[in-house]
């Protein structure tokens, strides 16, 4: 359980609730903090992405740094969430995990959701590389990028079935790792 506290709203508990989960860790390669940073990453404006579409998010100072997630149903005084994007102070490094990186329908395999997550990583590395080298980060940035728990999952069908079964995923998870040195990114 972690907390996170707004100046305007107070301070809430939070509890990571897995629910088909994709990862991005962004990490630059040196940091110093600029004066105002834990503020503006832990405000409405300046906050950073998740890995997900939320219709409502929460965010604030947290331990080590700032939190944006997106708050659940309240249960018994602690907000589930199924995507929450961490920023480290010390580091400059920012954190994401969101849901929804599978889906299944009506009892139908369970399919990776390539279209989402894709999308979803390239809207998290966009804004939070751009913020992290407006705050006090430099280049290259590393980037590590993955999906956990796919084994017995399934790629997404194409146009062209071929009356096979198509591709499972053999392996617990994936993740890919590189480095963004692209100096227009702001």
């Amino acid at each position: 359980m972690q907390t996170v506290t707004n100046p305007m709203h107070g301070t809430t508990k939070l509890r990571w609730k897995p629910h088909f989960a994709g990862y991005a860790r962004i990490i630059p390669s040196k940091w110093a903090a600029k004066p105002g940073a834990k503020q503006a990453l832990a405000g409405s404006e300046g906050h950073p992405a998740l890995l997900a579409q939320p219709n409502a998010l929460n965010f604030g100072i947290s331990k080590g740094g700032a939190m944006v997630y997106w708050p659940g149903t309240a249960e018994e005084g602690v907000d589930p969430t199924v995507a929450l994007t961490q920023w480290f102070e010390k580091t400059g490094e920012i954190w994401g995990v969101g849901g929804g990186f599978l889906f299944q329908r009506d009892e139908e395999r369970l399919t990776l959701s390539t279209g989402y997550f894709y999308q979803r990583w390239l809207h998290f590395l966009e804004r939070n590389c751009a913020l992290v080298l407006a705050h006090g980060g430099s280049l290259p940035i590393h980037v590590r990028l993955g999906v956990t728990d796919i084994r017995d999952s399934w790629w997404p069908r194409g146009p062209f079935q071929f009356n096979d079964e198509g591709h499972a995923a053999v392996e617990d998870s994936y993740e890919g790792t590189g480095e963004r040195m692209v100096e227009n990114v702001r």
